[in-house]
């Protein structure tokens, strides 16, 4: 006997207008559901996906998974460029009815609306500061006095002071590539910070996790009104500029789906 394949709800995204569907998106079934004055946009899946048990398996293929992720941000990122603001949901949020997708939206409603009224005009950017260590060490004297100093007394001290100087040396620059890191993350977040209306700080990844030669010292996003983001663009190119000789490299990315920045209680 041939298994009947359960139908469930997938969700994209909530908006307080109607989205502007693409046709392939229509004809790949994706549509918009009218809630209490709140438009969500859903498409009819089947449990052969995103059934518990079997979604667990699909989320270790990483082929599926990559492209399933890339359907749902592509739908989620072609409605932003049509609507003042949506709240984009996680990948992978499912409804077994309608009627439970109307419960939720309905009991949230107030909370959907003012997140959106809050988000109108406004995109979220992500700022990654990586720093090469070796680049540091480079031009250690110029950018540590502590360096540059004890580099004075080594010249001027005895073969055997200058050897005890010399060990004393790699402990202040270990210590000193900490300070300089802190000190141009610092910098840079406080450009990036004035032009925004709120930022979120994420975990800074280890090299291993992140397969770069660079370390991570800055991994914040940020939300900005959209009058702001072209100055936000100009100021991480002269940022650019201003630090590539000592090994700062800024990645900017955007714009995102709000989802840092929305706030409902559940």
């Amino acid at each position: 006997m041939v298994a009947i394949q359960e139908r469930l709800i997938y969700i994209f995204c909530v908006t307080s207008e109607p989205p502007l569907l693409q046709q392939y998106q229509l004809q790949k079934g994706i549509c918009v559901v009218d809630v209490d004055g709140l438009f969500v946009t859903t498409m009819d899946v089947t449990d052969n996906d995103f059934a518990e048990n079997q979604l667990q398996s699909n989320l270790s293929d990483v082929v599926w998974l990559d492209t399933k992720v890339r359907e749902h941000l592509d739908v989620i990122t072609s409605i932003m460029q049509h609507v003042k603001s949506l709240i984009p949901f996680n990948f992978g949020t499912l409804y077994k009815s309608e009627s439970s997708l109307m419960q939720f939206i309905i009991k949230y409603a107030e909370e959907f609306k003012k997140n959106l009224v809050y988000l109108e005009e406004k995109e979220e950017w992500a700022v990654k500061l990586y720093c090469n260590k070796n680049k540091i060490v480079e031009n250690i004297t110029h950018l540590s006095k502590k360096v540059s100093d004890i580099n004075a007394l080594i010249q001027n001290s005895s073969i055997g002071k200058a050897y005890i100087l010399g060990k004393k040396k790699n402990e202040i620059i270990e210590n000193e590539i900490i300070n300089i890191y802190n000190t141009y993350s610092k910098k840079i977040f406080t450009k990036f910070s004035i032009l925004s209306e709120e930022f979120r700080f994420n975990p800074i990844p280890n090299n291993e996790t992140l397969e770069k030669e660079d370390d991570m010292i800055l991994n914040v996003v940020l939300l900005l009104n959209k009058a702001n983001v072209e100055s936000f663009i100009e100021t991480s190119d002269q940022l650019i500029i201003q630090h590539q000789n000592i090994g700062l490299n800024i990645e900017i990315t955007g714009p995102w789906p709000c989802y840092s920045f929305i706030n409902i209680s559940h």
